[in-house]
């Protein structure tokens, strides 16, 4: 079992390394209360493949928000759902 400190410190380095991969490609972590986050792209703003499903209390989880982002956006998912040749 991990202890609450140490459990502390780990999601913190988490959110560190999200907040870092989150920078270089312009995703946007929010975080109220400092327990609560939402991870937004405004790149992918008008068609979020993760809309309603981007807020967690769990740092490993906003982790995962962000590469999926980054995925997203290294992946051509932006021309993917605009391109007209590639719609159906």
């Amino acid at each position: 079992m991990v202890a609450p400190k140490d459990a502390k410190v780990a999601a913190r380095g988490t959110l560190a390394k999200a907040k870092r991969i989150a920078a270089r490609y312009g995703i946007v972590i929010d975080s109220f209360d400092g327990m609560w986050f939402e991870v937004s792209c405004p790149e992918l703003e008008h068609d979020d493949p993760l809309e309603g499903c981007n807020s967690t209390d769990d740092a490993r989880v906003v982790l995962e928000l962000v590469d999926e982002y980054r995925d997203c956006l290294e992946g051509g998912y932006l021309e993917a759902v605009t391109d007209p040749c590639l719609m159906n």
